[in-house]
């Protein structure tokens, strides 16, 4: 299996298919559930989650972070409601969806949020990455797109604790390339 190609950004590392070597597919989905609920359920009491799934290259806020260069990128598999257990609701969106929907209304965030009421935005997950020195924390990257002039990406540290929880350990905003 091909090693996953990584992007620095802003000291966080993104790796551009979806699991690598070293993160099982449940610790993955566990990494992504501490790391959700963090940011959007217990900060923002969201009602539901908005997920990019499609090419990272083409994802609104990470593709800008660096991974727009390269073209022959996996694409981004967002987990779905069942695999996250975060008690909410959590949509799947791919390019074409999101397309779509920007074309058909001109009021395009404004719609967004009628159809997602309460709903994040749309949410980006980098793959999550166990940390070379500390095999009991992994980083990933989180962004969120919510509006024209609405973008923010954090570098999320969860660590795992000896019963084999994941919680986040911190979640440091990045610095975002002007649009």
């Amino acid at each position: 299996m091909a090693r996953p190609v990584l992007l620095a950004v802003a000291g966080a590392a993104l790796a551009c298919r979806r699991e690598p070597p070293d993160v099982t597919a449940v610790e993955a989905r566990a990494i992504e559930h501490a790391a959700l609920t963090t940011l959007f359920v217990e900060r923002e009491h969201v009602r539901s989650i908005e997920l990019w799934q499609g090419p990272l290259k083409d994802a609104p806020v990470l593709g800008a972070l660096g991974a727009g260069a390269a073209s022959d990128v996996t694409a981004l598999d967002a987990p779905d409601s069942a695999q996250l257990a975060i008690g909410l609701p959590v949509h799947r969106v791919d390019p074409a969806a999101l397309e779509a929907h920007f074309r058909a209304h001109a009021d395009a965030w404004e719609a967004w949020f009628r159809r997602y009421p309460g709903g994040t935005g749309l949410v980006e997950l980098g793959v999550p990455e166990r940390d070379a020195r500390d095999r009991t924390r992994a980083r990933l990257v989180v962004a969120r797109s919510c509006g024209e002039h609405c973008a923010a990406a954090w570098a999320v540290v969860v660590a795992r604790d000896p019963d084999g929880t994941w919680h986040t350990a911190s979640a440091k905003p990045l610095t975002l390339p002007k649009r």
